[in-house]
């Protein structure tokens, strides 16, 4: 989703949220990171945020908890299914096949379509969760 994710971020920027990214800092250089922090630190701002967009990760369930709005990004495991037990997640599919992709033929990690920064944006406008 790297290569996505300037799209979202500046999707973010223009809807009036500031972003933080939670991994790797060479991945986004530009974007402020969270990744040095300590795990108090990293729950505080998970906890203090108003809104979080997360594949299935620490920081998509940390803020689930705490209660704060969350989009979750699924490529081909079951959203639904990884998010029932949150009830302010909602469940972003990127990829119209839902498998693990371990047990695909495709012999390679699961791919996010291009286009999925847009998706995630317009969801988080209030567009069709699909």
């Amino acid at each position: 989703f790297t290569s996505e994710a300037s799209v979202l971020i500046n999707g973010l920027h223009d809807m009036g949220y500031q972003t933080i990214h939670v991994g790797d800092p060479s991945k986004l250089p530009k974007v402020k990171t969270v990744h040095t922090r300590t795990k108090r630190e990293f729950l505080a701002i998970m906890a203090s945020a108003d809104l979080v967009v997360a594949v299935d990760s620490a920081a998509l369930h940390a803020a689930s908890v705490f209660g704060v709005k969350t989009y979750g990004l699924f490529s081909t495991n079951d959203g639904a299914t990884y998010c029932k037990y949150y009830p302010n997640t909602t469940p972003i599919q990127l990829c119209e096949k839902k498998c693990i992709w371990r047990y695909c033929k495709v012999d390679r990690p699961p791919c996010y379509p291009k286009g999925s920064a847009r998706k995630v944006l317009d969801i988080i406008n209030g567009g069709k969760v699909c």
